[in-house]
């Protein structure tokens, strides 16, 4: 870090921007990819399926759980951190209150974005680290293109009908006796 920035940004301060924006990164991906399945189970919509009805709730509470985090972290607590910072860094004089200002900064922002509990932070590293969820990761890696096939397919059977679904079970039962 060159000789001005290293004044303001000590090791403490990058390493808070560093889970502060880890935080709001993890929730836009997170975001992302439940809208990213959303559109895989509108595939399923049409389909009498009284199994896929809990997860269509759960799937909407997630995602409205994820948004609003991201909104209050975003919106509620950084934003009205952040014009505060700028208007006492205006009235600041001397180094010593500009570094204070955006130490006190740093630390409202990790308090309300709910970082500065040691313990759960922990608890979060050692879950994304453990095995059980290395365990789920490689069989949702796994089952990922499975699933989709399913769900591919599923839709494909409900555009084509069942006529044309007989015909397509008959050549692949077929293909199946040749072998």
């Amino acid at each position: 870090m060159p000789w001005p920035v290293s004044l303001v940004l000590s090791g403490q301060a990058l390493a808070s921007y560093q889970f502060m924006f880890r935080l709001l990164y993890q929730c836009k991906l997170s975001e992302r990819s439940l809208s990213e399945s959303w559109k895989l189970l509108q595939l399923t919509r049409g389909m009498s399926l009284r199994e896929l009805r809990p997860l269509f709730g759960v799937h909407q509470r997630m995602l409205a759980f994820v948004q609003g985090m991201l909104f209050y972290c975003c919106v509620s607590v950084v934003e009205p951190q952040w014009e505060m910072l700028m208007r006492r860094m205006q009235a600041s004089t001397t180094l010593d209150e500009l570094l204070g200002h955006h130490d006190a900064f740093l630390r409202a922002c990790m308090h309300e974005c709910m970082l500065d509990n040691a313990e759960l932070i922990n608890v979060s590293r050692t879950r994304a680290r453990g095995p059980l969820c290395a365990q789920r990761r490689d069989a949702a890696r796994a089952g990922d293109a499975r699933r989709r096939r399913t769900v591919r397919d599923a839709a494909e059977a409900r555009v084509r009908g069942p006529c044309e679904q007989s015909r397509s079970r008959a050549a692949q039962a077929g293909s199946r006796r040749a072998r």
